[in-house]
């Protein structure tokens, strides 16, 4: 079976000549499973997710995806969610579900940023933005991500907020996706927990590098 992500001798460093995060880095993700990677806070797992993401130019390596190089096209099949997510503060969820569907160009929009608002447990919410607690962003973050229906959801620390029971909800959302072929996803974690229930494959980060100095320091 041909690689959903592939990333081979993959280095990077935050400035050029600056400290090297991570060098040798190999990885590959299969098409409809769950990779996690799991490792402590500070051994680079951040730094991979911003590579992907193209926010730290400073790396060399090989990035495929689907047997062709990560680019900007690639990125339109990929949907992030980091730790902490900000969104314009005076509009709700379904204000903002509403927008990226018109945005995206979905067919049945309305319908499926109501859906959405029921994966997040968002329904009926009214008030804005700035007054959601931490979970309810990182909730909406999550419905706005699968929103367009990736191919590949990349997910920093992306359910450490969310309560158990919409946790519980949104993991098996996302395992009927994986099931049907319609979604990968790549999980930085420290939590054996979300590991547990949601992966299909469990890496150690510290095993997949050749020098991540920071993990050895913790």
């Amino acid at each position: 079976m041909s690689a959903l992500l592939s990333i081979k001798n993959l280095r990077a460093q935050y400035k050029k000549g600056g400290e090297v995060v991570f060098s040798n880095l190999r990885l590959e993700t299969q098409t409809g499973k769950a990779t996690a990677l799991l490792g402590p806070n500070g051994c680079g797992k951040t730094t991979l997710i911003a590579v992907l993401a193209g926010l730290i130019p400073n790396f060399s390596g090989e990035i495929f995806f689907q047997g062709r190089p990560w680019t900007r096209e690639a990125l339109r099949h990929v949907a992030f969610v980091f730790d902490r997510a900000g969104f314009p503060p005076f509009m709700n969820a379904t204000s903002l579900l509403r927008f990226f569907s018109k945005l995206y160009g979905i067919d049945n929009g309305v319908q499926r940023a109501h859906e959405m608002l029921e994966l997040a447990g968002l329904q009926g919410v009214k008030k804005p933005y700035f007054q959601y607690s931490q979970g309810m962003r990182q909730r909406l973050a999550m419905a706005l991500a699968v929103l367009k229906g990736p191919r590949l959801l990349i997910l920093d620390e992306g359910l450490t907020f969310i309560d158990r029971t919409n946790k519980e909800r949104m993991i098996e959302n996302l395992k009927t996706q994986m099931a049907k072929g319609h979604l990968s996803i790549l999980l930085a974690t420290h939590s054996h927990e979300e590991c547990r229930r949601l992966a299909d494959e469990v890496l150690n980060f510290n095993e997949l590098v050749e020098t991540t100095e920071r993990c050895f320091q913790k």
